[in-house]
């Protein structure tokens, strides 16, 4: 008798779905209440979330991540059409199937608008129950309903996967493999022997959707800026182009260290902080290959303009400078590095890298992030340099110099001894354009016991080039060496 008058139901649905226009299929677009348009699937931060460990079967042992928070547009509320038409009185079976998550906690259905599914054609909610499934670490649902009035393909419904409408209990999935992504399937079947068996038997509507997905919840830039150290100044400041602040400070370049715009925490709220990420101890690390004309390296908010707070936990030799960061943010374009010349030793030509130290926040797997390119300092002119000194008796050193510019170049001396002290010696020297000079020791204005010397030509580099000459006084026979060109 029962399979006679399930026969006799599915005849009257038919004949009722020829008969009413509107109680017929409709195609069904899965929306999944994950934005601010309420469609497409929440991005949940990766470091937060922990996979389910299995078994050798492929059993979960140990559920992942519970997602659970429920701020207002971003639930886990499937929205969608109901795909085909249904009369009044008549039953019918919904079923949801996770992919790649379980059910945190069971799912119920009953009178209309106080469970986790509605349907709801303009107000006449249908009665449900849950029938298979929903329970704690299962992976689909399937959901009895009785219609309350003809239901067209288009009447609306809701799936409350985080939030109960019953209670306000967040019920949330647990994640299995945050490398992909949580998929959810809708499927409208006819009987329950078909909705069990979860095919496409006997299905009346169909369709999924990804309904979470993950990626790093932080946000770690650096912009570069290239600042040339003037050799005019013996390239004690900078010269007014690139990221020159003022004569003797530059901004190196800008960061960016804050959460991603649009990632979730999966358990605590909508908008990710970077307190859910990192925690106390947090810095940021500028490293360069010679720090020693800097007086200061400090983090600016307002791209190194006057009243930034300077740090000055580097030494003065080092090549690294440290600013704690914590779980500040730094979200804005004008987060910068900047660095103060000493104003007494040349600025170096180097480049420099930043990288953040995370110590990760509790329940976290937040890394070290970089080291990122963060900028560089060049020189302007052309720099030589050689060891100049007597090598035995009999035998003296020079420079010969030659200019293939078309214009002359003049030069300063800068003199080196094994003590480390430097000295400036002559000036006003110059290498006329085109033409080839001899310069010995004493022509360079360097004290006794000068070692090695560095020339330094307000040229463009490569218009000059030399060689350093040792030449026996008695037969006037000379070796030559390149110098080294360094800037």
């Amino acid at each position: 008798m029962k399979k006679q008058f399930t026969l006799k139901a599915v005849t009257l649905a038919v004949a009722a779905a020829l008969a009413a226009p509107g109680i017929a299929s409709a195609a069904v677009t899965l929306g999944l209440g994950g934005n601010a348009a309420g469609d497409g699937a929440n991005i949940y931060a990766s470091e937060l979330i922990t996979n389910a460990i299995l078994d050798a079967n492929g059993n979960i042992t140990t559920p992942g991540t519970a997602i659970t928070a429920a701020a207002s547009g971003t639930e886990l509320k499937v929205e969608h059409k109901l795909g085909f038409g249904v009369s009044s009185d008549q039953t019918r079976y919904i079923r949801y199937d996770l992919v790649n998550a379980t059910l945190n906690a069971a799912v119920t259905a009953g009178t209309p608008s106080d469970g986790d599914l509605i349907v709801s054609p303009s107000g006449n909610e249908a009665t449900g129950s849950v029938v298979a499934g929903g329970g704690a670490g299962a992976a689909y649902v399937i959901f009895q309903i009785t219609a309350n009035a003809d239901y067209t393909a288009d009447a609306d419904v809701e799936f409350f996967l985080d939030e109960a409408e019953v209670s306000g209990t967040a019920n949330g999935i647990r994640v299995i493999d945050k490398s992909q992504p949580v998929r959810i399937t809708y499927s409208l079947y006819e009987t329950a022997a078909t909705a069990v068996d979860g095919g496409a038997g006997g299905r009346l509507s169909h369709q999924s959707a990804d309904l979470a997905t993950f990626a790093t919840g932080i946000s770690f830039t650096a912009t570069t800026q290239t600042t040339t150290a003037d050799v005019t100044t013996l390239y004690r400041k900078f010269k007014a182009d690139g990221g020159q602040v003022n004569d003797y400070v530059a901004k190196i370049g800008n960061f960016t260290f804050a959460p991603v715009t649009g990632v979730l925490n999966p358990t605590a709220s909508a908008s990710l902080v970077m307190g859910d990420l990192v925690a106390a101890g947090t810095k940021l690390v500028v490293t360069g290959e010679d720090l020693s004309s800097a007086t200061d390296l400090f983090l600016s908010t307002n791209n190194c303009a006057a009243g930034s707070a300077a740090f000055t936990d580097f030494t003065p030799t080092a090549t690294t400078a440290e600013f704690a960061t914590g779980t500040d943010e730094y979200t804005g374009a004008t987060n910068a590095i900047c660095f103060t010349a000493n104003e007494t030793d040349g600025i170096a030509a180097q480049n420099f890298t930043i990288t953040a130290d995370v110590v990760a926040a509790d329940s976290t797997s937040t890394q070290d992030q970089g080291p990122l390119a963060l900028g560089s300092f060049d020189r302007d002119g052309t720099v030589l340099k050689a060891p100049f000194m007597t090598l035995r008796g009999g035998q003296q050193t020079f420079i010969q110099l030659v200019n293939t510019g078309s214009t002359n170049a003049a030069y300063q001396v800068s003199c080196f001894s094994r003590s480390n002290a430097v000295s400036e010696g002559a000036s006003g020297l110059s290498v006329p354009a085109k033409q080839s000079v001899r310069v010995f020791q004493a022509g360079l204005g360097c004290p006794a016991g000068t070692d090695s010397v560095e020339l330094t030509f307000a040229v463009p580099e490569g218009n000059v080039n030399g060689v350093l000459g040792v030449q026996d006084q008695t037969t006037g026979q000379a070796g030559f060496y390149p110098l080294t060109g360094n800037k």
